[in-house]
């Protein structure tokens, strides 16, 4: 063998060599590029979760606070106080029906968590909205007549109410006894 056939030899073991790496190299690089899409997506939904947490978070310590526990305490009252109706944009009504409005928007957009939003404001979301619904109703036909007012909260409490579940008269009463007597945190 000569020094030309050595060359050549040594050549294509060389460039063969080259390619076993070279394709070493690709697979390499397709399986990082696979880990790295798959830590993204874990990623991905565990800020998801975590933005709903938070959000379920902001929503209890809200519906929790002073203001919102008073504000629920005096709207209860004077619900229950026969011939006493909220006058149009009251603060107590207002407070509470905005809130549950904001919690539908929010719960709509899948931006809290959905179970613990639930287990957290379903009761009270479908016996406020029961409470509530004639001030409501009353609210949607005033100038300029907004038949989507309070409809986030129309809905939430739609979708938080159990199948077939209805309240009695009684029951919406003895709530909102039970929240005109809560006491401020």
């Amino acid at each position: 063998m000569g020094a030309k056939e050595i060359l050549d030899t040594t050549t294509v073991l060389a460039t063969a060599g080259l390619a076993v790496l070279a394709g070493i190299f690709t697979y390499s690089t397709y399986r990082i590029g696979k880990a790295t899409r798959l830590m993204l997506a874990e990623t991905r939904t565990a800020t998801f979760r975590q933005i709903q947490i938070q959000s379920w978070l902001e929503f209890n310590r809200r519906f929790d606070s002073a203001e919102m526990t008073a504000a629920r305490k005096e709207l209860a009252a004077k619900l229950m106080t026969p011939g006493q109706r909220p006058a149009a944009q009251d603060q107590y009504s207002e407070l509470v029906t905005a809130f549950f409005e904001d919690l539908g928007a929010v719960y709509g957009e899948d931006s809290i968590h959905r179970q613990l939003a639930k287990n957290t404001f379903g009761y009270y979301a479908c016996l406020w909205w029961e409470a509530l619904k004639p001030y409501i109703e009353e609210q949607r036909k005033l100038p300029p007549g907004d038949p989507a007012r309070f409809g986030q909260f129309e809905k939430l409490a739609g979708v938080m109410r159990r199948e077939g579940e209805t309240f009695s008269a009684q029951e919406i009463a003895d709530f909102l006894a039970g929240e005109a007597k809560m006491w401020a945190l």
